[in-house]
């Protein structure tokens, strides 16, 4: 019917990393990444994709061949892509050119434009999470995250 599919994959590793792609958005649904419910085989620990992607933009994940300390998950998340025009809108939101890394030295700083950024962001719609990366590829950037692409999109 369409509705879900079987994936077998050759190694416990990249089943293992296939499971932190749990909810990834794909065409406007979030596909469910599991192991099959009559699973038996040994359980190990693993996120999902909003997990994935959190610790991605804000530095701690990074991929392998971005240098630096990739960790296992790192395997699974895909390489920037350019925005495709037909693909559906997100809730993320990402700020560039906002900060630069003078504004994340200082606590009391980071604070401040953590607040305002919510401050001001939260007039366009119900923010879920705000992340503000002060290390790793991601620094210097804001990324929002809007409880629905509608609010993202404003």
């Amino acid at each position: 019917n369409g509705k879900f599919a079987f994936v077998e994959l050759r190694t416990m590793k990249e089943a293992e990393n296939a499971l932190n792609l749990n909810n990834i958005p794909y065409m406007g649904a979030m596909l469910r990444v599991g192991r099959p419910s009559k699973y038996t085989g040994a359980v190990s620990a693993h996120g999902n994709w909003e997990d994935i992607l959190a610790k991605y933009m804000s530095g701690e994940l990074t991929l392998p061949n971005a240098g630096g300390g990739a960790t296992s998950a790192a395997a699974v998340v895909p390489a920037p892509m350019a925005a495709v025009p037909s693909a559906p809108p997100t809730r993320v939101v990402e700020l560039k050119n906002m900060l630069t890394m003078e504004d994340l030295t200082s606590d009391v700083d980071y604070q401040e434009v953590m607040e305002d950024t919510k401050d001001e962001c939260s007039q366009f719609g119900s923010l879920k999470s705000v992340i503000i990366p002060r290390t790793g590829v991601g620094a210097t950037k804001i990324f929002l995250e809007y409880m629905t692409s509608e609010d993202a999109a404003k």
